[in-house]
């Protein structure tokens, strides 16, 4: 004598699929917004190519400018802290030393809603 049992995830793992998606939408956001904070900022140019270059939702970040790179790898320059105190090289970096246990708690927050 046996038992068969069979079973169908396919709506609970869309429904994973689902939240883990919006968890890294909302992380990357965030993700962004802190790393920001720590980004040179003269004409906005910068900062603003974030938000158009990354791929929220994907965990790719990307910050699109000529100068990005050669900025974002010599912190050693004497940046302006005229728009953004905390403007340096390496922001994103420097956001995650900041503030990586803020984002584990929004991304278990976010997975446990």
């Amino acid at each position: 004598m046996g038992v068969k049992v069979k079973s169908d995830f396919s709506g609970a793992l869309k429904k994973v699929n689902k939240k883990i998606e919006k968890t890294q939408f909302i992380l990357d956001q965030q993700i962004v917004k802190d790393s920001n904070n720590y980004a040179p900022f003269a004409d906005g140019l910068l900062i603003g190519s974030a938000l158009i270059a990354s791929e929220f939702g994907k965990g790719k970040l990307i910050w699109d400018t000529p100068y990005s790179r050669k900025l974002y790898w010599n912190p050693q320059y004497n940046f302006s802290t005229d728009k953004n105190p905390q403007a340096g090289g390496m922001w994103f970096e420097r956001a995650r030393s900041a503030h990586l246990s803020e984002w584990i708690a929004l991304a278990k927050s976010e997975v446990n809603k």
